[in-house]
């Protein structure tokens, strides 16, 4: 049998030197940036931008916290 694949974006919330916190699984990039914009306006931090690095396709830094975004293939 096949496996087929797709495409998921994978939302990371974490902190410098402890790790992914949070982690929140999308069809499409615009609910991974939604759910991003959701985490940064529940915080306590300044965020901004940053550039992407690796396989980041959007990240944000708030004090010693940050937030990725990356593109995942899952096989089924």
């Amino acid at each position: 049998m096949k496996k087929e694949s797709m495409n998921i974006y994978m939302a990371s919330y974490g902190e410098n030197y402890e790790g992914i916190g949070y982690t929140s699984l999308h069809y499409t990039l615009e609910g991974a940036v939604k759910q991003a914009k959701k985490w940064i306006s529940e915080s306590t931090f300044e965020w901004e931008r940053k550039d992407p690095v690796g396989s980041q396709l959007r990240s944000w830094g708030g004090g010693c916290d940050w937030i990725d975004i990356k593109e995942r293939k899952i096989q089924y």
